[in-house]
């Protein structure tokens, strides 16, 4: 038997009622920390004083909820509706809404399918995020997974979820138009035309779908993806500063999608910096750190979402870059791991041990890991129990008094680590020479199921420091149990042995 609820007809704003406005079918809306969700279905039309406004929510055509109430005063199409409170984390729900004047005639009906409640992740970013491996198999629609799409109608969560020839963003256009290879406003609209017709959907794909559907398998929650990235896109195209000018910037047309979404949201997949790398201007490459923690402060603060969750991909791999940017991927993907370790909320995971497509992006079976791991990270917050950040560097100090070995410690290693085939990916930068493998053996200890011990074979000197994913194109087969990987760290110092350690 369906459970009455208080229904309430919306008189003034949603916001007191903390109810996000249904605008179509598929909406994805957040939960509270309640753990429930509340939503207003509109009718989209006057009611007079005197109608009667009933509501039925039913979930695969069994009844959930409903409710009735007498409308005291004439209503305008904004205003006339219902506000539902308390549904709990699932669906996917229909949600019925009808006016019956005095007489008990029905003059007006509304209708929204594929409802679900769960959590909300902006996807921001540049190609990687947006989806630039080529769609090697048509995935089904995961009833628990919807997208925001990028002209604003939700629609089943499948890749590709950025079709950019589509958004009606003006920032989006523009780029489209300035460097995306559409010639003209008329091209773009023939594209959108083409793309919205469903059977060739304009796109790549990316993590977001396999991070969205492995949390929905694993929790039974629903997830909803909000697409804003766009490739070949700084940090400083995606500046707080360009709020202003609305959905004509990246950062606003960002903040945009969240109010559309209904203004709440669990966190962000943030995948950027490949541009910032390839600047030769120190003021560029060599300021990430501060400018992405602005713009993570910045996030929070003009969505309303101080609780923001940021799950960031540390640079993958690269091959189509000149050698002498190797010192700012490096130093890119290190500013990166330090925001991760030192700013709350914001986690990382790598990448550079992904399979690519092309000389630079991410193919498809590495974003079906990439996906995972993100969701891995996400997976406390989604079931509110605690932290998993990414692996994580813990210490490096030498094994032993002779200076010969090296004992690497890991942080948020699940089960142990191990490789597959020899071991890989650390090298010793000693004074006045470059980054090398020195190592003739790598192995892992049983007792100490989170380290890496590191046999040299001679005395390394104490001045020398250790890295781990270091160049543009590094060869790493480590991970844990869940298949996650350490991140790229260094070059850091070596601590002193010591007894025990």
């Amino acid at each position: 038997m369906a459970t009455m609820m208080a229904v309430v007809l919306a008189l003034a704003s949603f916001g007191a009622a903390e109810a996000v406005p249904l605008a179509g079918d598929y909406q994805v809306i957040q939960r509270g920390a309640d753990n429930m969700g509340a939503c207003f279905a509109p009718l989209g039309m006057d009611v007079p004083a005197g109608a009667t406004v009933t509501f039925s929510v039913t979930r695969y055509g069994r009844p959930v909820v409903s409710g009735e109430k007498k409308a005291d005063a004439a209503l305008n199409k904004d205003q006339a509706g219902a506000d539902i409170a308390d549904l709990k984390p699932g669906g996917p729900y229909t949600i019925s809404v009808t006016a019956t004047n005095a007489d008990g005639a029905t003059f007006a009906r509304a209708k929204y399918d594929g409802i679900l409640v769960g959590d909300l992740w902006v996807l921001a970013g540049q190609s990687n995020m947006a989806g630039a491996a080529p769609i090697k198999e048509k995935l089904a629609p995961d009833p628990l997974v919807n997208a925001l799409g990028m002209d604003g109608l939700w629609k089943p969560g499948v890749p590709p979820t950025h079709r950019l020839v589509e958004s009606d963003s003006r920032a989006i256009k523009d780029l489209l138009l300035g460097r995306g290879g559409v010639k003209s406003e008329e091209q773009l609209a023939e594209a959108a035309k083409q793309s919205l017709t469903g059977e060739n959907p304009w796109g790549g794909a990316s993590c977001d779908t396999f991070f969205a559907t492995w949390l929905a398998k694993e929790t039974g929650i629903p997830q909803g993806l909000i697409p804003t990235a766009f490739g070949g896109t700084s940090l400083e195209e995606w500046s707080p500063d360009l709020l202003s000018k609305g959905d004509a910037s990246l950062y606003g047309n960002m903040i945009r999608s969240i109010v559309r979404a209904g203004g709440h949201v669990r966190g962000m997949l943030w995948y950027q910096g490949e541009s910032d790398a390839m600047n030769g201007d120190p003021k560029i490459y060599d300021t990430y750190y501060d400018r992405f923690k602005r713009f993570v402060e910045c996030s929070r603060r003009d969505s309303n979402n101080p609780d923001m969750i940021f799950i960031t991909a540390q640079l993958g791999r690269v091959v189509i870059m000149p050698w002498e940017a190797e010192p700012r991927w490096d130093g890119l993907r290190e500013q990166q791991r330090r925001v991760a370790a030192e700013v709350p909320g914001v986690h990382m995971v790598p990448a550079a041990d992904l399979a690519l497509s092309d000389g630079i992006h991410v193919g498809w079976e590495g974003h079906k890991i990439l996906g995972v791991r993100m969701a891995r990270v996400a997976l406390p917050h989604v079931l509110n129990d605690g932290d998993r950040p990414g692996i994580d560097l813990a210490a490096v100090r030498f094994g032993n008094a002779d200076r010969t070995t090296i004992k690497v410690d890991f942080n948020y290693v699940a089960g142990k680590l191990h490789a597959g085939g020899l071991p890989s990916g650390f090298t010793l930068t000693l004074p006045d020479q470059p980054a090398r493998d020195l190592f003739f053996k790598i192995e892992f200890e049983a007792e100490h199921p989170n380290r890496v011990v590191l046999c040299r074979g001679a005395a390394i000197d104490p001045a020398a420091k250790l890295s781990y994913g270091q160049g543009l194109n590094p060869i790493l087969n480590i991970t844990d149990g869940d298949d996650m990987a350490p991140c790229s760290f260094g070059p850091v110092p070596i601590a002193p042995f010591e007894e025990g350690k």
